[in-house]
C-alpha cells in the first residue's frame, strides 16, 4: 500500500472517529432571537410522505439517472410532518425549519445544464402564483398540520416570498401566503 493511501486512510479514520465521538448539539433554553438554529430543507428532496402527489401537473421522473437531476424526486409537506413528529429535527437540536417555496411552480421544465437535461422548479424558485400550494408539496391542509407541529415542538416555521425567483414578468404578488390563503 503506498503511502499516499496509508495517509488518506489515517486521515478518514480520524475524522470519522472525531465525528463519531461528538455530541449531539443541544437546544439552549430560551428565545428563538437568543439561539437560532435553523435547518434549511429543498422539500422535494428530503423525504416522500405521499406517493399520490408525485405527478403533479404531469411532471414526470426521468429513468435515466443523468437526466432525472433536475425533475421533481417526491418530497412534500407530509414528509416533513412525518419526521417532525418522530422529533428528528428536536434530536438535531433545531429550533426554526425553513423549507424552499411551497408555492405553485411553473408546470413544465425549462432546459439545464448545457441543454443536457429537463429543469423542473422542485426547488421553489419558478413561482407562478403565491396564493396556491404546489400540489407537489401537498394540500393546504397538509400545510396546516405541518405549521402546527411545528408550533408543537416550539419550531418556527418558515416558508420563503422569493420575489427575486418569480416564474411571472411582471407581476404584483402578495408579501406572504399563509396555509389559510393557499385554498
Amino acid at each position: 500500500m503506498s503511502t499516499l493511501i496509508r495517509h488518506c486512510a489515517a486521515t478518514l479514520l480520524a475524522a470519522f472517529w472525531v465525528a463519531a465521538s461528538a455530541a449531539p448539539p443541544a437546544a439552549v433554553p430560551g428565545a428563538f432571537a437568543d439561539n437560532p438554529i435553523v435547518y434549511f430543507v429543498v422539500t422535494d428532496r428530503f423525504l416522500d410522505g405521499d406517493a399520490a402527489n408525485d405527478d403533479s401537473y404531469g411532471r414526470k421522473r426521468e429513468p435515466d439517472p443523468k437526466n432525472d437531476v433536475g425533475t421533481f424526486h417526491g418530497g412534500d409537506l407530509k414528509g416533513l410532518t412525518t419526521k417532525l413528529k418522530e422529533g428528528w429535527f428536536k434530536q438535531l437540536g433545531v429550533n426554526a425549519i425553513w423549507i424552499t417555496a411551497p408555492y405553485e411552480q411553473i408546470h413544465g421544465w425549462v432546459v439545464g445544464g448545457n441543454k443536457e437535461f429537463k429543469h423542473y422548479a422542485y426547488h421553489g424558485y419558478y413561482a407562478l402564483d403565491y396564493t396556491l400550494l404546489d400540489k407537489a408539496m401537498g394540500t393546504p391542509d397538509d400545510l396546516r398540520t405541518f405549521e402546527y407541529w411545528q408550533r408543537c415542538f416550539d419550531r418556527w416555521p418558515s416558508h420563503p416570498y422569493a420575489k427575486a425567483h418569480d416564474a411571472r414578468i411582471p407581476a404584483a404578488a402578495p408579501s406572504r401566503a399563509t396555509a389559510d390563503s393557499m385554498e
